[in-house]
């Protein structure tokens, strides 16, 4: 995928790191295509979006020990990725960056997080239209009814593996103290096989090339 100049001036300002020079040739190259100005304010979105979600990720993963490649040094503790928001403990900008992107990028392939996308159903009866919403609607489905089809279809298929037991987050009162509202959270194990992982580097003329890459074995669920 080739990037033009246009594309890598507006990713340094949406990063932070654009010259004074840079943003004068950014005004004017906006002169003469407003349109300029809508493409940076998309990019900024996206690059705040994926910013807080790396560093969600970045907090995790400083409590995981990755196996480094041969000849490789642990990164001093100062080092660090700057970002719109906050900071980032890094490997190297390159490196760090492209890991986070890479995640970022499969989880919104996959249907999670701010960029959140239509999923495949793998095996799950296809939806079809009703005035309710719900497949085969005739007026009885509920929640429940729905959330069991999942289950079934989704061991079956082999893409739920696990389901956790529920998480409280909050409780309150409601009717007057009678009755309690509990807000919960029900996590599914799924399972997915992508094809291939890559993370993202610079080459020696600023280009952002992918980069095939072997994906760390992770420890701690083998059960599944």
């Amino acid at each position: 995928m080739e990037f033009s100049h246009q594309d890598l001036l507006l990713h340094r300002i949406a990063e932070g790191s654009a010259s004074a020079a840079e943003w004068d040739e950014m005004e004017l190259l906006a002169s003469a295509d407003p349109g300029l100005w809508l493409r940076l304010a998309t990019t900024l979105r996206d690059q705040q979006a994926l910013a807080v979600a790396a560093e969600t990720a970045a907090d995790i993963a400083e409590r995981v020990d990755l196996p480094l490649p041969s000849g490789h040094a642990s990164p001093p503790a100062s080092e660090v990725l700057q970002g719109p928001i906050g900071t980032l403990r890094a490997w190297s900008k390159s490196a760090w960056t492209g890991w986070v992107a890479a995640a970022v990028l499969a989880l919104a392939w996959l249907g999670f997080g701010p960029f959140q996308t239509p999923v495949p159903t793998h095996g799950l009866p296809e939806i079809a239209s009703s005035p309710a919403g719900f497949p085969w609607d005739d007026g009885t489905w509920t929640a429940a009814d729905l959330l069991d089809q999942y289950r079934q279809a989704g061991m079956e298929s082999g893409r739920l593996v696990a389901e956790w037991p529920p998480q409280v987050l909050s409780t309150r009162p409601v009717d007057n103290g009678n009755r309690a509202e509990v807000l919960y959270l029900r996590p599914f194990v799924e399972r997915a096989v992508v094809d291939g992982a890559f993370s993202y580097n610079l080459d020696d003329t600023g280009r952002i090339v992918p980069v095939r890459t072997t994906i760390p074995v992770t420890a701690g669920l083998e059960q599944y």
